[in-house]
């Protein structure tokens, strides 16, 4: 598919996206086309004022002034859970181990990589395994804390199977020296293990 590269000056992130998708008229390899949209040496500068770049299902915001600073706009969308009726009406754990989630820091704009641990014990329904894989996809572009997606996680389950108690743990690849483990709960979590 024919398209235009741009840099958005944040190492390791890089969008391609046509010529109608960025809205841009014109745009080549010349040097003073790419300077008209406040880039230099083909694709290689920092945007000099805010572009809004509109891919398929996801809008990316980068900010202007701080290279290593990207916001991005699309969320994760809870929407994309799905539910069945648990099978019976006896208490059983259920665990979900994602080993392959990511997001992207929001202070540098470099991926995020973790792994979700999902546990529960459910009341009416379960969650949906490919739902659920598609939904942990949706946080892939999104610029957002640790933390955040450790929360954001926990109430959006919780919202769509109101289980009797759920717990989820990130852990996440060390950075720096430092690995981080955050634990989000709701309802009376017992004291089981957590697998790793």
């Amino acid at each position: 598919m024919p398209g235009a590269d741009f840099d958005y000056g944040v190492p390791g992130l890089l969008v391609l996206v046509t010529k109608d998708e960025a809205g841009l008229q014109g745009y080549g390899d010349q040097d003073d086309q790419n300077d008209a949209h406040g880039l230099h040496g083909k694709g290689r500068g920092v945007f000099r004022r805010a572009l809004e770049v509109l891919v398929p299902g996801v809008t990316v915001a980068p900010l202007v002034e701080k290279p290593r600073q990207v916001v991005f706009t699309a969320m994760p969308d809870a929407s994309l859970l799905e539910v069945f009726p648990s099978p019976v009406k006896s208490p059983f754990l259920v665990e979900h181990i994602n080993e392959e989630f990511t997001s992207v820091c929001p202070k540098t704009g470099h991926p995020d990589f973790g792994t979700v641990t999902v546990r529960f014990e459910p009341a009416a329904t379960c969650v949906e395994l490919k739902s659920l894989k598609l939904y942990c996809q949706s946080f892939r572009n999104e610029g957002i804390f640790y933390e955040a997606v450790t929360n954001q996680i926990r109430d959006d389950l919780v919202a769509v199977m109101s289980p009797r108690w759920l717990q989820v743990v990130t852990d996440w690849r060390g950075r720096g020296g430092i690995r981080t483990r955050i634990t989000a709960c709701h309802g009376e979590v017992p004291h089981y293990p957590v697998s790793q």
